[in-house]
């Protein structure tokens, strides 16, 4: 399976949330001890070492429940002695309180939290051979696994409906040099006659990253691939971050971010594209055709009618501007909704109470801010200021859960009042 080794600035790693899980999330390397406690001697000595950076958990995947009251996350560890991590699933009030640890086992890995519709709690085990999806209570008891699939799980999200998943996993699509050569069964090389054969430190290993849709039931045993017979991968290669594909709220689309180019025309190019996959019939559309960078990012309104996303403007420019585009998915018409917007966007998240109004994060003057915007006037308003990074969005009930940082916080969990701007709640985790 591919992997992903992020190699960062060591007072990068404290501050930041790691816990990305890449593709398949933040595996157990077997039982091992992680050192979370600080020793006497680095208490005295009060230096911020490595080792010190390294016994902090990052925080990451916060996910709201659907009455609102209570917060997934996920905190990863790591051990500098066997190069590995462990990820475990807490829950925390939103109105702030001591958190739970829902997940115990450290010689595995819990990952990729969902809510599902009654409540309970959907996500990612490496127990066993393979990684799939479990399920279990609000509570952390009742721990059942509920898929058997061929492959590894990478990621999933379940439907809002709550009748469908849909899966990430790696398809194998090209021969080994083993299998081109099946004299040289012993045979390690890698054989390149056209790029992409690797990316940064990410290696091409014969598979694409694909998007599956099964039944959400408690036996999940065959998933239909969208993407079948496409040496594309969705998400995009290296980080595979499935924020690049969405479910629409009815449960009738999905948005998914694929960048449909081989050898050396996906190597310069920077187009990706959304495309919208429709369940029922199985047809799909390219959405942003003609818009020659990346386009990613799809979030969908809640009535499912519109479409907003995260779009560059310039082929090959993997710096330019990143603009805020809205859809009206019946009409097919576009709008630049920050043309006239300095900065870039990210982390878009539309308002649970009003329509026409979207949230989203820029940096501006070094820090990470949380703004507004109204889709009819495109007037831009800033909700938050301070020395401080605002480096996750979601929305929470009629407020919005946010992660935040600072160079003297690592990554917390706030709740943000949207008419006030200020933060309701802390927690510590």
């Amino acid at each position: 399976m591919k992997r992903l080794i992020l190699v960062f600035v060591c007072l990068a790693m404290i501050f930041a949330s790691c816990d990305k899980n890449g593709k398949k999330g933040g595996n157990a390397e077997g039982s091992v001890a992680y050192q979370r406690d600080l020793t006497e001697e680095e208490i005295q000595n009060g230096i911020l070492t490595p080792e010190v950076l390294w016994k902090f958990g990052r925080l990451g995947d916060m996910q709201v429940s659907p009455d609102g009251k209570t917060v997934l996350y996920t905190v990863t560890y790591y051990s500098v002695e066997t190069n590995g991590s462990n990820t475990q699933i807490y829950s925390i009030p939103v109105e702030g309180g001591e958190a739970t640890r829902l997940t115990n086992d450290e010689s595995i890995s819990c990952f990729n939290p969902r809510w599902t519709k009654d409540g309970n709690i959907a996500y990612l085990s490496t127990e066993g051979d393979a990684v799939q999806v479990w399920t279990m209570s609000a509570d952390g008891k009742d721990n059942k696994k509920i898929s058997n699939l061929a492959f590894d799980v990478n990621s999933f999200k379940i439907s809002p409906v709550g009748d469908k998943i849909m899966l990430i996993a790696d398809v194998k699509m090209d021969e080994t040099p083993a299998e081109i050569y099946p004299d040289l069964p012993n045979t390690n090389c890698i054989i390149a006659t056209d790029l992409m054969y690797r990316h940064w430190n990410d290696w091409h290993d014969y598979k694409y990253s694909h998007i599956f849709v099964a039944d959400f039931n408690d036996n999940i045993t065959t998933a239909a691939d969208i993407m079948e017979g496409e040496k594309f991968d969705s998400p995009l290669s290296p980080y595979f971050d499935d924020a690049e594909i969405a479910w629409s709220n009815d449960g009738k689309c999905i948005a998914y971010t694929c960048k449909k180019l081989s050898g050396k025309d996906y190597a310069v190019s920077t187009n990706s594209d959304i495309y919208l996959y429709n369940l029922e019939d199985g047809t799909v559309k390219n959405l942003t055709e003609g818009m020659m960078g990346y386009d990613k990012y799809p979030v969908f309104s809640a009535d499912s009618k519109k479409l907003a996303w995260i779009s560059m403007e310039t082929p090959g420019y993997e710096s330019d501007k990143e603009r805020l585009f809205v859809m009206d998915l019946e009409s097919g018409e576009k709008k630049y909704v920050t043309e006239k917007w300095d900065y870039g966007c990210s982390n878009v998240v539309w308002d649970n109470e009003n329509a026409d109004k979207l949230y989203f994060t820029t940096v501006l003057n070094a820090t990470f801010q949380i703004f507004s915007v109204d889709l009819n006037t495109c007037e831009i308003a800033q909700l938050t200021k301070g020395q401080h990074d605002f480096t996750g969005l979601t929305a929470c009930g009629n407020d919005l859960l946010a992660s935040k940082t600072s160079m003297s916080m690592a990554t917390e969990l706030f709740v943000v009042d949207k008419k006030t701007s200020t933060t309701k709640s802390r927690w510590v985790a």
